[in-house]
């Protein structure tokens, strides 16, 4: 737990503790955690699928579902990503579709923790990928989701939450959330 005075035009405002990983920004000097929307692809199945997660979390005593993603443990931010999604969820990342600098608060009320939010594209195709293998360190329990990605896809998240009693994330949610407002304006999605 760390402290900070906060002074707005020389007014004491509030004195507030927030939560900071000792070990943050110990090998990328900007970033502590990585998370990717992954996207399998294949010349087999034309529909596009998308990987979650449901992650048990000791805080809220539930599994919750999320996207694939963890800590920053080197300097190329794309060896991470396909680190964590290989650990996860047993999937191999075949590329990055996006490169953006820009770099997101996770919970900036309590805590500095920040990350960056990558779209992993996954060969369907590749062998490895046909029957994919977690490496879960021994304190995760963690559970892979292979959803269709279209605009139900929020509906989707909320019946697997209702029927798991599956908490769920802020990012996954807006994400998905986002893709349904497509429909809800009458735009087509893909």
């Amino acid at each position: 737990m760390n402290s900070v005075s906060v002074e707005i035009n020389g007014k004491l405002i509030i004195d507030y503790e927030y939560v900071d990983r000792p070990a943050s920004k110990q090998h990328n000097k900007s970033l502590d955690a990585v998370s990717m929307v992954p996207i399998i692809k294949s010349s087999k199945n034309h529909n596009l699928k998308v990987v979650v997660i449901a992650n048990f979390r000791p805080p809220i005593n539930k599994f919750i579902l999320e996207f694939p993603g963890g800590k920053v443990e080197s300097e190329s931010i794309e060896d991470n990503a396909f680190r964590e999604l290989k650990e996860e969820t047993g999937y191999i990342g075949h590329k990055i579709l996006n490169k953006s600098d820009v770099i997101c608060n996770y919970d900036a009320w309590k805590s500095k923790e920040n990350g960056k939010l990558l779209i992993v594209e996954i060969d369907g195709d590749d062998e490895r990928n046909q029957k994919p293998e977690q490496d879960l360190d021994e304190t995760e329990v963690i559970k892979v989701f292979v959803l269709d990605f279209d605009q139900n896809l929020v509906r989707t998240i909320e019946e697997l939450s209702e029927k798991h009693n599956f908490a769920v994330s802020d990012q996954l949610y807006s994400y998905t959330l986002g893709i349904a407002t497509f429909s809800m304006l009458g735009i087509p999605f893909l």
